[in-house]
C-alpha cells in the first residue's frame, strides 16, 4: 500500500517551490491546492503533488510562468512564456490506483513476482485527453496536455517512444493476408492500427482538430532527472506550437511524407534553453 507521505517526501523540494510560488499568485487557489495535497483521499493529493512536478519541471525550462485558472470558471492551470511565445499548460494525473487497475503492475516492485503481463495506459490517455478537451479549447494561446502518474513501474516500463507512438496513432494490431481456401496467411505479417484510442486522429483517420496542440506524459513515480517524460504533437493542431517552446523534452511528430505513402512513421525532436536542435535517437 503506498503512503501519500512517501510520494510527499519523494517530491518535496517540487511541492515546496510550488507552495511559495501559488501563495504569492493566489490565495484562493493556493488554499484549495493546500487542502487537496493534504487530503486523505489518495488520488486527490496524488492529483496535487502532480501539479506542483510539473510546474517545477517546466518553470525551469522557461522563461516566465503565471497562473492561468480561474477558481470559478476551471481552464487550463498555467500559462508559460518562452522566447516570446506564450502557450497553456493544464496537469491531469493518472492515480496510482487506477493505473495498477488498468496495467496489472503493482505500484512497487515486488522481486518475487517475476515476469508478467501488463496492460498499456493507450487508453487512459486517450479518456484523460477527451475529458480535457472542452477545457482547454477556444483559448487564445495554443494548450499543451500534460498527463502524469506517480505509479513507480508503469513510470518505468510504461512510458516510452513506443508507448507514445501508440498514443499518436492509437493501439496497433498484427494483421496479414488470409486465404481462405487453406485456412493459412499469405505474405508478410505487419502492425495496422485503426487508429482506436489516438489522441489526435479520428476512427476515420481524419484528424481532431479541437483543443490539445500537444500532449506530454509523465513517469514521476520516477523522480527527475530519472522520470520518464516525452510528448507527441497534434499533426494539425487547432493552433500553432513549436516544441522548441519547452527545452529538453522529446516531442514526436507525424511525418506527413510517410503519411502519404500510407505509413505512419514518428519523427523524434528535442531543443535545448536557446532553441537549437538537439540530436536524438530515433529508434523506439
Amino acid at each position: 500500500m503506498t503512503k501519500i507521505s512517501d510520494l510527499r517526501v519523494a517530491h518535496s523540494e517540487s511541492i515546496a517551490a510550488f507552495d511559495v510560488w501559488l501563495a504569492k499568485q493566489n490565495r484562493v487557489t493556493h488554499s484549495q491546492w493546500q487542502k487537496r495535497i493534504k487530503s486523505t483521499d489518495s488520488g486527490t493529493s496524488e492529483g496535487a503533488i502532480a501539479e506542483a512536478v510539473v510546474f517545477d519541471y517546466l518553470a525551469c525550462r522557461c522563461e516566465s510562468v503565471s497562473l492561468n485558472e480561474d477558481p470559478s470558471t476551471g481552464g487550463p492551470d498555467l500559462l508559460f512564456e518562452h522566447h516570446g511565445h506564450k502557450f497553456l499548460v493544464e496537469v491531469t494525473n493518472l492515480s496510482i490506483e487506477t493505473v495498477t487497475r488498468s496495467t496489472g503492475l503493482t505500484h512497487h516492485l515486488d522481486p518475487q513476482s517475476g515476469f508478467q503481463y501488463y496492460g498499456l495506459l493507450t487508453k487512459n490517455i486517450y479518456r484523460k485527453c477527451r475529458n480535457k478537451t472542452p477545457q482547454v479549447s477556444r483559448r487564445n494561446h495554443p494548450a499543451v496536455l500534460f498527463v502524469t502518474t506517480l505509479h513507480f513501474q508503469a513510470s518505468a516500463i510504461c512510458i516510452g517512444k513506443l508507448e507514445a507512438c501508440h498514443f499518436l496513432w492509437g493501439t496497433e494490431k498484427l494483421s496479414a493476408p488470409f486465404d481462405a481456401e487453406s485456412g493459412e496467411t499469405v505474405g508478410s505479417v505487419r502492425n495496422v492500427t485503426h487508429f482506436k484510442n489516438s489522441v489526435f486522429f479520428r476512427e476515420d483517420a481524419s484528424f481532431s482538430t479541437r483543443g490539445i496542440c500537444a500532449l506530454i506524459v509523465g513517469g514521476f513515480g520516477l523522480v527527475p532527472p530519472d522520470a520518464n517524460i516525452f510528448g507527441i504533437l497534434h499533426p494539425k493542431p487547432p493552433l500553432s506550437f513549436d516544441p522548441s517552446w519547452i527545452p529538453h523534452v522529446e516531442f514526436a511528430r507525424l511525418s506527413h511524407e510517410q503519411l502519404r505513402a500510407g505509413q505512419l512513421v514518428a519523427e523524434w525532436v528535442k531543443f535545448d534553453l536557446d532553441g537549437k536542435s538537439i540530436a536524438v535517437n530515433q529508434s523506439m
